[in-house]
């Protein structure tokens, strides 16, 4: 019989070690988890700003291209003016 509680308090401290070496393990790994998640949040602000500069400079373009487009076709005018001016005398 004592030979028996000598074993089962063996195994008891056994498992109290395995218990606190997985529990040693489990904060570790939350650890880990939290870092990748604040990293993955990050990561998901930065290509939302990305995208939002992207979009802004898109429009930056539309805007220079209609601008573009007017002045050409000012230009084009002010050049057919200026050949009817110079037709007339």
């Amino acid at each position: 019989m004592e030979l028996l509680k000598d074993y089962l308090k063996t195994r008891v401290a056994y498992l109290k070690q395995k218990v606190h070496i997985l529990e040693k393990e489990k904060e570790e790994f939350d650890k880990c988890f939290k870092k990748e998640k604040e990293q993955k949040e990050e990561y998901y602000k930065r290509a939302n700003l990305m995208e939002k500069r992207s979009l802004e400079a898109q429009a930056e373009l539309v805007v220079h291209r209609q601008r573009t487009h007017k002045l050409e076709e000012e230009c084009k005018r002010l050049e057919r003016k200026l050949r009817e001016l110079n037709n007339e005398y």
